[in-house]
């Protein structure tokens, strides 16, 4: 191939900034543009334009050779015609709700119940037992990670207390190093094993529960970093995929912000709301009946749904009657948008409108 021609030297040599009196700075861009366009119409390659200090060179030719070196490295992406792609249908854990392959989430001030409500529809499923809205669950395999929750005191008496099917529910109690040494499961960091282990369970994983999902970015989180935090998330997005399992994740609402949209309000970067295809709303009601709301805010899959009105009782399990542990009362459904119901809910006519305050029973206590 024929070597391209390098540009021609100028008169003066190179021409720094400042080295036209006779124009100012405006003309002599106008006139740097021109000889840019000049050199790319002539074939010598892409210039690269900048504003440097006075005494350097304002442009630099880019070797030609360079661009076809990272031409060479790219490669294509993969394109399949529509007609080649074979339909599926969502395939629904509970109707309109929570669906496999997806991540959803679970949001709310603190003391909502949201974890109860996690575990309610941990047991639901777990024992083919009837949703909210009636529909019969089907039942599947459960994991779940807490790390606000022990399983021993909290996570399994409330699963007992609400039916689960203990073995199908597995709880994550740690992951083993390379060496065979035991350490707290962590899942910003422990997927590939998780997906190891979900991979042997007889029948597969059809719902994994992280409380709190914040966990699986690892770190702080940034309410700036939205697209950093997102690649984090990736691998719950993936684990879903790989395993067709759904990955419910609990989470709380932002200090501060209840006159928001429900799907702004998340706790977090908007990296949390915008992976979650459907997002729910546990709440309070302060207004009145019923005690306690669950809501769907979010619904990127079907039609949003309103909710349904819940209680949070706590009594003894009957296999152990020293251990008093909480369970949700569904209620009937309710109509109107989740932030409808939420501003209701929230509104006590005092001004007082912050989740967390006003306990007014024993069995909030046991609530979160």
């Amino acid at each position: 191939m024929t070597a391209m021609p390098p540009p021609p030297p100028r008169p003066n040599g190179p021409r720094a900034m400042d080295d036209a009196p006779a124009k100012n700075k405006g003309d002599h861009l106008v006139d740097l543009a021109q000889e840019l366009a000049a050199q790319r119409s002539s074939g010598n390659g892409l210039a690269a334009a900048r504003f440097v200090p006075q005494g350097e060179l304002e442009h630099e030719p880019t070797p030609p050779g360079r661009w076809h070196d990272a031409k060479a490295r790219i490669r294509p992406a993969e394109l399949t015609k529509l007609r080649d792609l074979k339909m599926e249908k969502i395939d629904w854990i509970w109707a309109g709700w929570i669906a496999r392959g997806e991540v959803c989430l679970i949001a709310g001030v603190p003391e909502a119940g949201k974890t109860t409500c996690a575990l309610s529809i941990s047991a639901i499923f777990s024992s083919g037992g009837r949703w909210p809205d009636e529909t019969l669950a089907k039942a599947g395999n459960i994991i779940i990670w807490t790390g606000e929750d022990t399983a021993k005191t909290v996570i399994g008496p409330r699963l007992v207390q609400m039916g689960a099917d203990i073995d199908r529910v597995h709880i994550i109690t740690g992951q083993r190093d390379e060496d065979g040494k035991m350490r707290p499961f962590n899942p910003s960091r422990d997927l590939p094993g998780l997906t190891l282990a979900a991979k042997e369970l007889p029948g597969g994983c059809d719902l994994l529960i992280i409380d709190p999902i914040v966990a699986a970015i690892g770190g702080k989180v940034d309410n700036g970093n939205n697209a950093g935090h997102r690649e984090k998330l990736q691998p719950l997005v993936d684990f879903a995929k790989e395993l067709n399992c759904a990955v419910l994740g609990v989470t709380h609402f932002t200090k501060g912000s209840i006159s928001k949209d429900p799907i702004d309000r998340v706790t977090g970067s908007l990296a949390f709301a915008a992976v979650a295809r459907t997002i729910m709303v546990a709440t309070k009601n302060k207004s009145g009946e019923p005690q306690r709301m669950f809501l769907q805010a979010k619904n990127n899959l079907s039609e949003t749904q309103s909710g349904f009105g819940y209680e949070i009782q706590g009594s003894q399990l009957h296999e152990n009657p020293d251990i008093i542990a909480s369970r949700i009362v569904w209620g009937g459904r309710l109509e109107g948008t989740a932030r409808e119901l939420l501003a209701q809910a929230e509104d006590d006519g005092k001004g007082d409108s912050e989740g967390g305050h006003g306990t007014t029973s024993s069995q909030d206590a046991v609530a979160f």
